[in-house]
């Protein structure tokens, strides 16, 4: 309970009682432990203060929590962090604890029930550690203590996946900041089971409709897996954690941190998208298409809402039209081919929205070429190439560099991440009305979205 308490201090700018909230369910959370812990005690009366009524004003607060902030599919609102961290402080223990004393079952059937699922699908594991291409603030998540904590209340089916993650996590399982889950993790680690691989249970592309956020991997095996996601924000929210993340991608791949982040304060240069340096980020995405194949490909399309000048109250605005395409098919003759499609519809002419700037964070070593640039990381490397034409700039950042293009009105790219020498890119035409060859798979924008030849879909 120290550790529950420590955690759920108010801040320096006080309590935040909102529903979607952190700070509100690691306050619940915690509160309702301790009324768990004595309500079976024989209390004498208080008129200020009973165990049952404030367990049940905790579940209240914990299921709008789930239905408001937690995606269909385990994503959470305020990122990656603050969506994980409340669960090991506070709400797992709560989720555990009450079905323990009342015999009753929160998790089943709630968005709580996806958290596990969810992150199986996108941790990469490197260097000895559990690390995900997160989105919010600070830009990572609570890692191993995320399933150790929450094996008391996952569905046993998931056991033998779990104990496959923790593979080689020994060391990590009893982490100094979290001791109060060591006696989850002593009564629910699942001994016994012969560890299984995810891939029997999970599809390699995972949705969560609700929140917007696509997630694309190739397999579970080891620290080369490819992993690729982007977050539309399709449902935002008011007074909690919010960063200027529309449409921004992540690509890791072949133990690569590509297409990445720089931890930041709300910068909008520190996510992957197309930023105006004189207006506000976009405030959401909505989905125009979608497409999926069952070896973790897939396509997204979607439209932003429109961006207006600061002060201006008018209809006039820019909307954005991005489209990512993910094919680990193989049949570019890399194994991960990756295509983004931006157009922007409205007053591109207004003077605040002349300098667009197409941004892209990464971890590696960047070497600028004509209309394109090689990223290198280790042995492995990511090719770009811009098939309209564009401006590249390279920048150094806290920790990593930044490659901005600025040039154009749309802007088209293939990517492809591999071992060795990257494959030929073959360009058919010019701007948008154009097909891209790449080994035998073949790229083109029909209607407004990548198109890709060699890929077999398949419906959610």
């Amino acid at each position: 309970m120290e550790t529950v308490a420590r955690s759920t201090r108010l801040s320096k700018d006080g309590w935040n009682g909102d529903a979607a909230s952190n700070w509100n369910e690691r306050a619940r959370g915690a509160a309702s432990l301790a009324s768990l812990a004595i309500l079976r005690e024989d209390l004498p009366p208080d008129s200020l203060y009973s165990p049952s009524a404030q367990v049940e004003m905790a579940k209240r607060h914990i299921e709008r929590y789930f239905t408001t902030a937690i995606g269909d599919r385990g994503f959470g609102t305020e990122g990656d962090l603050y969506t994980t961290e409340p669960m090991v402080i506070s709400v797992f223990p709560f989720l555990q604890g009450y079905r323990n004393s009342l015999g009753l079952d929160l998790v089943t059937g709630s968005s709580a029930a996806q958290l596990i699922p969810h992150y199986l699908t996108r941790i990469v594991p490197k260097n000895g550690q559990l690390l995900i291409a997160a989105y919010g603030r600070h830009q990572m998540f609570v890692g191993v203590s995320l399933l150790t904590a929450g094996l008391g209340i996952t569905d046993k089916s998931w056991l033998p996946a779990i104990k496959w993650r923790l593979q080689g996590q020994e060391k990590q399982l009893f982490p100094p900041h979290y001791p109060h889950i060591a006696p989850f993790l002593l009564a629910a680690y699942p001994s016994n089971l012969i560890p299984e691989n995810p891939e029997r249970q999970l599809s390699r592309v995972l949705v969560d409709q609700q929140k917007g956020f696509y997630a694309f991997r190739n397999r579970w095996q080891n620290e080369e897996d490819f992993v690729a996601s982007i977050y539309l924000k399709q449902q935002p929210f008011v007074g909690g954690w919010s960063f200027p993340d529309v449409a921004s991608v992540r690509i890791w791949g072949l133990g690569g941190h590509w297409a990445s982040f720089e931890g930041s304060k709300g910068d909008c240069n520190s996510e992957n998208t197309v930023i105006f340096p004189k207006t506000p980020p976009w405030y959401q995405a909505k989905p125009l298409s979608f497409q999926s194949s069952p070896d973790g490909s897939g396509v997204i399309t979607l439209k932003t809402d429109k961006i207006r000048v600061k002060g201006d109250n008018s209809t006039a605005g820019v909307a954005l039209v991005r489209s990512f395409a993910v094919d680990y098919s193989l049949s570019s003759g890399s194994p991960g081919l990756f295509v983004l499609m931006d157009k922007l519809l409205g007053k591109v002419e207004q003077p605040e929205f002349i300098n667009k700037t197409w941004v892209m964070n990464t971890q590696g070593n960047i070497t600028l070429g004509k209309n394109s640039f090689i990223i290198t990381q280790n042995r492995e490397n990511m090719q770009v190439t811009f098939i309209t034409p564009v401006t590249l700039k390279v920048e150094k950042t806290n920790t990593f560099e930044r490659i901005l293009a600025t040039g154009s009105e749309e802007f088209f790219l293939v990517m492809t991440v591999q071992k060795s020498r990257p494959p030929a890119v073959k360009i058919i035409g010019k701007g948008l009305d154009v097909i891209v060859q790449i080994g035998s798979q073949e790229i083109s924008i029909i209607d407004g979205a990548v198109r890709l030849k060699e890929m077999k879909f398949q419906e959610l």
